[in-house]
């Protein structure tokens, strides 16, 4: 019998750590998660780095959060491009990358020029790079 996860398999895996993450059942879900991540799959990590974190804020470790935060960070670009892109910028300001951050709001108020949230993003990045004016 084979030891390796098929695609099919690695999706059962995922799944059943959302619901453990849904069940409240935080610590097997980042287990579970952790092991998603071990095996590698180019598709259901960046999810799983997501789950753990929000696991974590969830646990009051904002400690292990913000080192998840890096481990986004570290994602391939092609991997990030599967994440929401506000949701990954705020991950780069929050380990203190404001230049990640700030050019990923950007190229989402291109698409979006008139956001609110997007351009309050930008305005908050603004102010902590110490340019109150530009805010």
């Amino acid at each position: 019998m084979p030891n390796e996860l098929t695609s099919e398999r690695m999706k059962d895996l995922y799944t059943h750590a959302v619901s453990m993450q849904s069940a409240r059942n935080f610590v097997y879900a980042i287990g579970l998660f952790e092991r998603v991540m071990e095996l590698g799959d180019p598709f259901y990590t960046p999810f799983a780095l997501s789950q753990i974190s929000q696991c974590y804020s969830l646990l009051g470790r904002r400690d292990l959060e913000t080192e998840t935060f890096k481990r986004v960070t570290e994602l391939s670009r092609g991997q990030q491009q599967l994440l929401n892109p506000s949701w990954l910028a705020l991950r780069y300001q929050r380990i203190g990358d404001l230049k990640s951050a700030r050019s990923i709001h950007a190229d989402i108020l291109k698409l979006t020029p008139h956001d609110p949230s997007i351009i309050a993003a930008l305005a908050e990045i603004s102010l902590l790079e110490g340019n109150p004016h530009e805010a």
